[in-house]
């Protein structure tokens, strides 16, 4: 069993490989449904809490039966002086080989694109709405399908 003070320690080294690159070393944890790829730009639905987004991250790391087969921290975009990060948790050992998890793995997504955030919930239904309508294009976020998100929010 991990415990708060590994993943702490996690998170301070995925903010120093985001200071060796030159992105906000502030780190917001977000999950594969915050995000929204429209008109080749990447749209994150800015009401989340990040103090609770925080907290579910911590609690998948700990959970070792949710990630058996390792987890990723990854950096995905930037936005508002914020990288914005995800964990990804493969679902079987051949994925985890494939991906090069093993254990804990920290990477960055470069280019690191910027991020534009949607406060408004209404705007946001409507970009989702849009997005689902139009033909699906390959987005910065699509690796992250069994992202934290996915098992801890429901």
């Amino acid at each position: 069993m991990r415990n708060t003070q590994e993943f702490e320690a996690h998170e301070r080294s995925l903010q120093d490989l985001l200071k060796q690159c030159h992105h906000p070393t502030r780190i917001a944890w977000t999950f594969f449904e915050d995000y929204v790829w429209h008109d080749c730009t990447l749209y994150l639905d800015g009401n989340f809490d990040l103090i609770q987004n925080r907290l579910l991250t911590i609690e998948t790391f700990n959970d070792t039966a949710a990630n058996m087969f390792g987890i990723e921290f990854k950096a995905i975009a930037t936005s508002d002086g914020l990288s914005l990060c995800s964990a990804f948790t493969p679902q079987t050992s051949r994925e985890a080989e494939l991906l090069m998890i093993s254990d804990v793995k920290l990477c960055i997504l470069e280019p690191l694109i910027s991020c534009q955030v949607v406060t408004d919930a209404v705007e946001w239904t409507k970009m989702v709405a849009r997005a689902k309508r139009n033909a699906p294009q390959p987005s910065p976020v699509d690796g992250l399908m069994h992202s934290v998100g996915r098992t801890a929010r429901k």
